[in-house]
């Protein structure tokens, strides 16, 4: 989000489909690759490749520390489960298919007991680590929060992921049942499954209306479907790929731009392009050359952490400069 991942995904590609489980080292390749499934199906992606080469590799070492410390148990036969699901998404945001995916739960199991100290959420029994607040360079321990108990319509709450499945946590900290339709709404994850929140501002509350699909009408100017936008007949049409013309950015999937002077939809620019500030895959845009150049390595000095090959820009008394950022255990 390389270590070369066309190779990585090559050899994940070549042996692993039938696989029972992913192990914890490809399970991120296996993830991207699901992701690029689902993209590509969806209309945001012409192909898995160009997909692929957008996406830049995270920094998983906490992850993979905290596992082999034994603070988190990973679980491959449910990564693959997740995977597979991950995969088979609808492109109806709407959805409840695309909103609730019970197959990722417990890829990950925290073993760290309430009022133990943590890192990170995902080392708690209770998925809740109360983090101490300290510079990003610095390990501070934190401490396992008591685990917390979905509650029924008409419990309080503090965040959706407090309420049960098919409620939601309102303004006044309370769990509701799913607005139905012409219901008043603040936020699509208010309104019930097939439905999104239209109208809906700082001052003012919206409605759950019907998400319309691909060559429906769309009389409020949204689509149900990831890769869909409604032109200016009011129908939801496919966002256009590289290629596609286009008059501007909202007429090009999310992954792409806009070049209005050809009037077409581009590729994301990457290593070696033209830029004029965001470049895809493993690569940033210096502003100096307007051109995407390769991550800084440690110790070079840099502005953002998105220059930095570990992903961390550390702030330094005189100049910050990319450095590993800790492994925190």
């Amino acid at each position: 989000m390389r270590l070369s991942w066309l190779t990585l995904a090559a050899l994940v590609s070549a042996g692993c489909d039938d696989a029972p489980s992913i192990t914890l080292e490809d399970r991120y390749a296996e993830q991207l690759r699901a992701r690029c499934d689902y993209l590509v199906r969806c209309g945001l992606f012409a192909s898995g490749e160009t997909c692929s080469a957008y996406f830049r590799f995270p920094d998983e070492r906490q992850l993979l520390a905290a596992v082999a410390a034994g603070k988190i148990r990973y679980d491959g036969v449910k990564a693959r489960a997740c995977q597979t699901a991950l995969a088979a998404l609808s492109c109806d945001q709407s959805s409840r298919e695309a909103r609730v995916i019970p197959a990722c739960d417990g890829v990950f199991t925290g073993k760290v007991r309430d009022g133990d100290m943590c890192s990170f959420d995902e080392e708690c029994a209770s998925s809740r680590c109360n983090e101490a607040a300290c510079p990003m360079d610095t390990c501070c321990a934190g401490t396992c929060l008591p685990t917390q108990t979905r509650v029924a319509v008409g419990g309080s709450c503090e965040t959706d992921a407090g309420c049960v499945v098919d409620a939601y946590c309102a303004k006044d900290r309370t769990c509701h049942a799913l607005a139905k339709l012409g219901q008043t709404c603040t936020r699509d994850a208010e309104c019930d499954y097939g439905l999104g929140c239209i109208g809906a501002d700082e001052l003012m509350d919206g409605n759950c209306r019907a998400m319309p699909l691909l060559g429906e009408p769309c009389p409020y100017m949204r689509c149900a479907e990831i890769g869909a936008r409604c032109d200016a007949t009011r129908t939801c049409v496919a966002v256009g790929l590289p290629g596609t013309p286009c008059a501007g950015p909202d007429e090009c999937s999310i992954y792409t731009r806009c070049d209005t002077s050809a009037g077409r939809c581009l590729e994301s620019p990457v290593l070696g392009m033209p830029c004029t500030g965001f470049c895809a895959g493993e690569a940033w845009c210096d502003l100096t050359t307007s051109t995407c150049i390769p991550p800084l390595e440690n110790t070079t000095p840099c502005t953002s952490d998105n220059q930095c090959a570990s992903l961390f820009c550390d702030e330094g008394v005189v100049f910050d400069q990319c450095l590993d950022r800790p492994v925190c255990l």
